[in-house]
């Protein structure tokens, strides 16, 4: 099978769905051809592919969703036997099969996050959706929301499940070693992360004012503005410890040595943090929103995320109960392992052969 790849939205910058795109090819270039539409193709350096430059306009949102739309199905010709998008845009009119991928609906389910220029982007192009011949979604929540609001016919959407970016690599890194103690949060600054909630809850802790609390994550200024803001109303300033932008050996090293993984997110499509914590065993505190338990099962000690005072509850319990966290952290190894890129690419290229059979035996769209 020749597959193509459109990863233009890849800019180099190693964060959420360009993860997803370097994991996912990564494995895919095991099991096929593979050629990919690229900005950054040093990025793909040492991956087996073939790499394609496209035009370094494409690296704006406004710009790389009208390429998508009226420029990438020139790419896409019969050579292939199918494009991949792992973004929830699909190129109309185009000569071979198409399966996008639908991460999450959260500008729409939230959105308040995002301004309306950027809503209407998002909603022109899940409505582009109706060109593909499949979708996959990170979750069943996702897909359930796909379906609900009827972007999607639910017998052509299929839930792949991710793997984790970060793998144990902490050894010889001793970056979560000297911070301890602490409570570690992961996912940056965007409203939905829910942020403010957190530190006011950690702020209200009855415990060893020793233990700090580590954020860890990207954020616009405005963004980190608000979460500074609220450390300094809740007087906690030289118990936060902000990591904007760290390697993902020091992130490794976090996971291992953090007392809890903290996750309070409104709205996730997977929770890639939440499955990293997992891997290395650390004891997680958990939104019960979304897509999260359906990711974390029975590995975490969930909470409202909409009221500080279950965060703050969850917190306590998990730091006073050691017979809690132990077990826990056990059955949170147990359960990463059903997580992996392999068995991701392998469900992604059984898919792609199911729909080229489909496109052949149709001769349309299935």
């Amino acid at each position: 099978m020749k597959l193509l790849v459109d990863a233009s939205f890849h800019t180099g910058i190693k964060v959420g769905i360009a993860r997803y795109i370097e994991c996912m090819v990564k494995e895919m270039s095991s099991l096929c051809d593979v050629s990919i539409l690229t900005t950054v193709p040093n990025v793909f350096s040492s991956v087996k592919c073939k790499t394609i430059t496209i035009p370094a306009w494409t690296q704006s949102h406004r710009g790389r969703l009208l390429w998508q739309l009226t420029q990438l199905r020139k790419y896409c010709s019969t050579e292939y036997d199918l494009l991949f998008c792992p973004t929830p845009v699909a190129p109309p009119f185009c000569s071979i099969p198409v399966i996008s991928v639908v991460h999450d609906l959260t500008p729409l389910i939230e959105n308040a996050i995002h301004g309306p220029k950027f809503k209407a982007s998002f909603l022109i192009a899940l409505k582009s959706l109706k060109w593909a011949d499949y979708v996959i979604t990170d979750s069943n929540y996702t897909k359930q929301q796909l379906i609900w609001r009827r972007f999607f016919p639910a017998n052509r959407i299929k839930t792949v499940y991710l793997g984790p970016a970060i793998y144990e690599s902490y050894y010889g890194c001793d970056l979560g070693r000297h911070l301890q103690p602490y409570i570690l949060y992961v996912g940056g600054h965007i409203p939905n992360k829910n942020v403010p909630r957190l530190i006011a809850a950690f702020s209200q802790l009855n415990l060893p004012t020793n233990l700090k609390l580590v954020i860890v994550g990207w954020g616009n200024p405005n963004q980190i503005g608000t979460t500074l803001a609220t450390i300094k109303k809740n007087k906690i300033t030289e118990r936060v410890v902000l990591l904007p932008e760290i390697s993902d050996q020091e992130l490794s090293s976090l996971y291992h040595y953090c007392s809890i993984f903290v996750f309070p997110s409104l709205c996730e499509g997977f929770g890639l943090p939440v499955l990293e914590a997992m891997l290395h065993g650390a004891t997680i505190a958990c939104s019960y929103s979304s897509s999260l338990p359906e990711i974390a099962g029975n590995t975490a000690v969930y909470f409202d995320a909409t009221k500080i005072n279950t965060i703050r509850s969850a917190l306590e319990l998990l730091i006073d109960n050691i017979t809690l966290s132990q077990e826990l952290k056990h059955a949170a190894r147990a359960r990463a392992q059903l997580f992996s890129w392999k068995k991701a690419a392998q469900d992604v290229i059984r898919l792609a052969e199911k729909v080229i059979l489909q496109r052949t035996h149709s001769g349309f769209r299935c």
